[in-house]
């Protein structure tokens, strides 16, 4: 996206990730978000803060329908889920995702899931449990791939693998501890 510079708040097209622009590279941009955490995007991923509405797929009511998934979830315990866990199925998160595409909704799910990794990081959690389902595993890819870099670019000290097969059953769940 023209315009963009070093020092310039940017966000993440159809993400809730925004920071300060550290460096940019090529089409690689450096982000640091108000955590002190450091993301790489291609250039193309980002929008200048200041325009980032316009650049939204959903609406805000979809954003709230969303936090409030997050909400009955994580502080209701909906469907005996433990506060250290979070059911990333769309189902679980919408209530009508039939007219968002297969992008669209892996976006919704890991911005859930980043938002969730963040506040247990804020807490001091030592474990969580990313329920992910098996699927086609692309959810749990992305979600190993956020992890990594999570690990890798920002120095969080985690280890994951996945849950316990009793529970979970095999490759349905991310177990993360933090150390």
């Amino acid at each position: 996206m023209p315009g963009l510079k070093v020092g310039e708040m940017a966000s993440v097209i159809n993400d809730s990730v925004k920071g300060v622009i550290k460096s940019i590279s090529a089409d690689i941009v450096l982000l640091e978000d108000e955590h002190g955490l450091q993301w790489e995007y291609r250039m193309s991923e980002l929008v200048s803060y200041k325009d980032h509405d316009s650049y939204k797929l959903n609406d805000v009511a979809l954003s709230k329908e969303i936090d409030q998934k997050i909400k009955d979830q994580i502080f209701e315990k909906k469907h005996q889920l433990r506060s250290n866990e979070i059911d990333l199925h769309i189902e679980e998160l919408l209530d009508d995702h039939r007219n968002m595409t297969n992008h669209e909704i892996l976006t919704k799910q890991m911005a859930v899931c980043k938002q969730f990794v963040q506040m247990a990081i804020e807490k001091g959690m030592n474990k969580i449990v990313l329920i992910h389902g098996k699927g086609e595993g692309v959810l749990k890819a992305e979600i190993h791939s956020y992890l990594n870099k999570l690990r890798y670019y920002n120095e969080v000290h985690l280890e994951y693998h996945d849950a316990s097969f009793s529970e979970y059953g095999f490759g349905g769940a991310t177990e993360v501890v933090f150390n």
